[in-house]
Protein backbone atom coordinates (compact mmCIF):
# COMPACT_ATOMS: atom_id res chain seq x y z
CA UNK A 1 0.00 0.00 0.00
CA UNK A 2 2.98 2.41 0.74
CA UNK A 3 4.58 1.88 -2.79
CA UNK A 4 1.32 2.06 -4.25
CA UNK A 5 0.48 5.35 -2.97
CA UNK A 6 3.29 6.87 -3.99
CA UNK A 7 3.04 5.59 -7.34
CA UNK A 8 5.13 2.63 -7.61
CA UNK A 9 4.84 -1.13 -8.75
CA UNK A 10 5.60 -4.18 -6.83
CA UNK A 11 5.70 -7.13 -8.49
CA UNK A 12 5.23 -10.80 -6.75
CA UNK A 13 6.80 -14.02 -7.38
CA UNK A 14 3.95 -17.03 -6.88
CA UNK A 15 5.47 -20.01 -6.29
CA UNK A 16 4.00 -23.20 -8.32
CA UNK A 17 3.25 -26.89 -7.00
CA UNK A 18 4.67 -29.75 -8.58
CA UNK A 19 1.13 -30.08 -10.29
CA UNK A 20 1.30 -26.45 -11.58
CA UNK A 21 -1.10 -24.97 -9.10
CA UNK A 22 -0.73 -22.15 -6.80
CA UNK A 23 -0.68 -22.67 -3.26
CA UNK A 24 -4.03 -21.79 -2.06
CA UNK A 25 -2.91 -19.87 0.84
CA UNK A 26 -0.93 -17.55 -1.33
CA UNK A 27 -4.04 -17.07 -3.61
CA UNK A 28 -5.53 -16.04 -0.30
CA UNK A 29 -2.94 -13.60 0.36
CA UNK A 30 -3.31 -11.89 -3.23
CA UNK A 31 -6.99 -12.16 -2.64
CA UNK A 32 -6.27 -9.61 0.45
CA UNK A 33 -3.48 -7.56 -1.27
CA UNK A 34 -5.89 -6.94 -4.15
CA UNK A 35 -8.93 -5.33 -2.07
CA UNK A 36 -6.39 -3.75 -0.26
CA UNK A 37 -4.73 -1.97 -3.12
CA UNK A 38 -7.53 -1.59 -5.60
CA UNK A 39 -10.31 -1.13 -3.21
CA UNK A 40 -8.88 0.02 -0.48
CA UNK A 41 -10.61 -2.07 1.82
CA UNK A 42 -8.44 -2.53 4.98
CA UNK A 43 -8.98 -5.57 7.95
CA UNK A 44 -11.17 -4.00 10.51
CA UNK A 45 -8.95 -4.79 13.35
CA UNK A 46 -7.54 -3.58 16.81
CA UNK A 47 -4.59 -5.15 16.47
CA UNK A 48 -1.63 -2.43 17.37
CA UNK A 49 0.42 -4.53 15.81
CA UNK A 50 -0.54 -5.50 12.19
CA UNK A 51 1.87 -4.40 9.59
CA UNK A 52 3.93 -2.77 11.54
CA UNK A 53 7.48 -3.01 10.76
CA UNK A 54 9.32 -6.07 12.61
CA UNK A 55 13.01 -6.95 13.11
CA UNK A 56 15.01 -10.08 13.79
CA UNK A 57 17.36 -8.76 16.50
CA UNK A 58 20.94 -10.19 17.65
CA UNK A 59 21.63 -10.38 21.47
CA UNK A 60 25.29 -10.24 21.35
CA UNK A 61 25.52 -7.58 18.65
CA UNK A 62 21.71 -5.72 18.60
CA UNK A 63 22.17 -5.71 14.83
CA UNK A 64 19.34 -7.29 12.76
CA UNK A 65 19.83 -10.91 12.17
CA UNK A 66 19.43 -12.95 8.86
CA UNK A 67 16.35 -14.80 7.88
CA UNK A 68 16.89 -18.45 8.58
CA UNK A 69 18.40 -20.48 6.07
CA UNK A 70 17.58 -17.77 3.88
CA UNK A 71 14.00 -19.34 3.51
CA UNK A 72 11.18 -17.31 2.49
CA UNK A 73 8.59 -18.28 4.98
CA UNK A 74 10.90 -16.81 7.55
CA UNK A 75 10.91 -13.23 6.75
CA UNK A 76 10.39 -10.63 9.83
CA UNK A 77 6.66 -9.25 8.25
CA UNK A 78 5.35 -12.92 8.84
CA UNK A 79 5.02 -12.15 12.48
CA UNK A 80 2.51 -9.22 11.99
CA UNK A 81 1.29 -10.23 8.46
CA UNK A 82 -2.42 -11.42 10.56
CA UNK A 83 -2.32 -14.87 9.30
CA UNK A 84 -2.20 -17.74 11.82
CA UNK A 85 -5.04 -19.80 10.80
CA UNK A 86 -5.55 -19.47 6.54
CA UNK A 87 -8.40 -21.83 7.48
CA UNK A 88 -9.78 -25.55 6.98
CA UNK A 89 -7.69 -25.95 10.07
CA UNK A 90 -4.55 -25.85 7.95
CA UNK A 91 -1.71 -23.85 10.38
CA UNK A 92 0.43 -21.14 8.37
CA UNK A 93 4.03 -22.45 7.90
CA UNK A 94 5.19 -19.27 7.30
CA UNK A 95 6.65 -17.62 10.99
CA UNK A 96 9.39 -14.96 11.69
CA UNK A 97 12.79 -16.95 12.70
CA UNK A 98 16.17 -15.59 11.95
CA UNK A 99 19.68 -17.27 11.92
CA UNK A 100 22.98 -17.13 13.06
CA UNK A 101 21.74 -17.11 16.79
CA UNK A 102 19.60 -19.02 18.94
CA UNK A 103 18.57 -16.36 21.85
CA UNK A 104 17.10 -13.60 19.62
CA UNK A 105 14.40 -10.52 19.93
CA UNK A 106 11.65 -10.01 17.76
CA UNK A 107 11.73 -6.38 17.74
CA UNK A 108 8.47 -4.02 16.35
CA UNK A 109 8.09 -0.85 15.79
CA UNK A 110 4.41 1.02 16.33
CA UNK A 111 6.08 4.19 14.59
CA UNK A 112 4.62 6.58 17.71
CA UNK A 113 4.01 5.72 21.38
CA UNK A 114 1.09 3.53 21.36
CA UNK A 115 -1.03 2.68 24.81
CA UNK A 116 -1.85 -0.52 25.01
CA UNK A 117 -2.24 -3.96 27.70
CA UNK A 118 -2.02 -6.81 26.12
CA UNK A 119 -0.37 -9.00 24.08
CA UNK A 120 -1.31 -12.01 22.04
CA UNK A 121 1.55 -14.65 20.76
CA UNK A 122 1.28 -17.44 18.45
CA UNK A 123 4.23 -19.87 18.61
CA UNK A 124 4.88 -22.31 15.97
CA UNK A 125 4.16 -26.12 17.40
CA UNK A 126 8.10 -27.15 16.61
CA UNK A 127 9.71 -23.48 17.40
CA UNK A 128 8.55 -22.04 20.30
CA UNK A 129 10.59 -20.02 23.32
CA UNK A 130 10.94 -21.69 26.73
CA UNK A 131 11.48 -18.80 28.64
CA UNK A 132 11.12 -15.54 27.32
CA UNK A 133 10.60 -11.60 28.27
CA UNK A 134 7.94 -9.10 26.70
CA UNK A 135 9.58 -5.95 26.62
CA UNK A 136 8.81 -2.04 26.01
CA UNK A 137 10.96 1.13 25.01
CA UNK A 138 9.95 4.86 24.02
CA UNK A 139 13.76 5.00 22.07
CA UNK A 140 14.51 1.15 21.46
CA UNK A 141 17.76 1.90 24.25
CA UNK A 142 15.82 0.94 27.67
CA UNK A 143 13.55 -1.65 28.25
CA UNK A 144 10.62 -2.38 30.79
CA UNK A 145 9.51 -6.35 31.03
CA UNK A 146 6.64 -6.02 31.17
CA UNK A 147 5.31 -9.60 31.03
CA UNK A 148 8.13 -12.90 31.37
CA UNK A 149 6.52 -16.55 30.74
CA UNK A 150 8.16 -20.08 30.67
CA UNK A 151 6.18 -22.58 27.72
CA UNK A 152 6.38 -26.04 27.61
CA UNK A 153 4.77 -25.92 24.08
CA UNK A 154 4.04 -24.01 20.89
CA UNK A 155 0.84 -22.44 20.85
CA UNK A 156 -1.55 -18.88 21.17
CA UNK A 157 -0.56 -17.19 24.30
CA UNK A 158 -2.73 -14.34 25.82
CA UNK A 159 -0.39 -11.63 28.20
CA UNK A 160 -2.16 -8.79 30.30
CA UNK A 161 -0.25 -6.57 32.11
CA UNK A 162 -1.00 -2.94 33.13
CA UNK A 163 -1.39 -0.42 30.38
CA UNK A 164 2.30 0.92 28.98
CA UNK A 165 2.87 3.57 26.15
CA UNK A 166 5.40 2.39 24.10
CA UNK A 167 6.67 3.07 20.34
CA UNK A 168 8.90 -0.43 20.56
CA UNK A 169 8.24 -3.67 21.71
CA UNK A 170 10.15 -7.27 21.62
CA UNK A 171 9.57 -10.49 22.39
CA UNK A 172 13.19 -11.39 23.94
CA UNK A 173 14.13 -15.34 23.79
CA UNK A 174 16.25 -16.36 26.78
CA UNK A 175 15.92 -20.06 25.90
CA UNK A 176 16.24 -22.10 24.05
CA UNK A 177 19.91 -20.39 23.69
CA UNK A 178 21.46 -23.43 21.90
CA UNK A 179 21.21 -26.68 20.28
CA UNK A 180 19.24 -29.87 21.23
CA UNK A 181 17.30 -27.60 23.52
CA UNK A 182 13.55 -28.28 23.65
CA UNK A 183 11.37 -25.77 21.52
CA UNK A 184 14.45 -25.63 18.99
CA UNK A 185 14.34 -22.01 18.70
CA UNK A 186 12.50 -19.27 18.96
CA UNK A 187 9.57 -18.40 15.58
CA UNK A 188 7.10 -15.80 15.86
CA UNK A 189 3.40 -16.59 14.10
CA UNK A 190 1.68 -13.34 15.10
CA UNK A 191 2.82 -11.04 17.58
CA UNK A 192 -0.93 -8.82 18.32
CA UNK A 193 -1.50 -5.94 20.41
CA UNK A 194 -4.61 -4.60 21.73
CA UNK A 195 -5.70 -1.40 24.19
CA UNK A 196 -7.21 -3.59 26.56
Amino acid sequence: QHVSDRSGVVTIDMGVQESGALFPWQLQAMSQVKRIVRDGVRPVTNNLALYKTARLMSHTTNEELPTNGALWMHYAYYGVDGVVDIGNGITSNRFAMPGNEWAWSFLLDLDFDTDFSRAILTFPGTNFPTNFDLEVSKDALSWTVVSHRELTAGGTYTLTFPKVSARYVRVKSNKPDGPNQVGSQMGISELELYKN
